[in-house]
């Protein structure tokens, strides 16, 4: 299994050192922090895109002011932390083809 850990792109890697808690920590705190890893393992520039615009534009709102709150802070944090982690992530130019 650490074989396969250290196969992976280091932006896969750095994913799960900084991210591996985010599937249970949505469960209390609404947070979209799996994006990263989906766009981390995806090769082209333009499946990343789409596969972002998916993800975080909402193709319908959602029908409670419940779901419309959660969606909200999810994108905020998203954002924040895309942006914190361009400032800090090297870069993956090696890693990603498009």
């Amino acid at each position: 299994m650490e074989q396969e850990y250290r196969a992976l792109a280091e932006p896969v890697q750095s994913w799960f050192q900084s991210y591996a808690f985010a599937p249970l920590v949505n469960l209390v705190q609404p947070n979209k922090d799996v994006l990263w890893l989906h766009l981390a393992l995806l090769p082209r520039r333009m499946d990343r895109f789409a596969v972002a615009f998916r993800k975080l534009i909402p193709m319908r709102l959602p029908r409670s002011a419940e779901r419309i709150r959660y969606h909200a802070v999810a994108l905020a944090r998203v954002l924040t932390a895309g942006s914190r982690r361009r400032a800090t992530a090297p870069s993956t130019a090696s890693h990603t083809s498009d």
